[in-house]
């Protein structure tokens, strides 16, 4: 876990607002997850589960608002977030004649 900040809280969301053209998905989401401690979002669909955690992998620019994973300021440096954290999305677009190897290679930020 080196090179990143060990004195904050590992996820950080403040204020955080994700607008599209047809509407809001999130609007002024904050949390804070401190070390050691596990978080569950759970809500009905379309509530905003799978954008947050998209911002959160820096997947999604937020509208509004601070992210930080590990003390990193994820919208202006996801590559470097993503090389200290996993991510399982709920459904896989990849092919599937794909080894484990080879999605994470086509996966890994340049």
């Amino acid at each position: 876990m080196s090179n990143v900040a060990t004195t904050s809280d590992p996820v950080e969301i403040i204020g955080v607002t994700k607008r599209y053209r047809t509407g809001v998905a999130i609007e002024n989401v904050s949390l804070t997850i401190p070390r050691g401690k596990t978080l569950g979002l759970i809500g009905q669909n379309g509530a905003g589960k799978s954008t947050t955690i998209r911002i959160l992998m820096g997947m999604l620019a937020p509208s509004e608002g601070r992210v930080r994973v590990l003390g990193i300021d994820v919208p202006h440096d996801a590559a470097r977030m993503r090389r200290q954290v996993g991510y399982v999305p709920e459904r896989h677009d990849i092919y599937p004649w794909m080894s484990v190897g080879q999605v994470i290679e086509f996966d890994r930020p340049f």
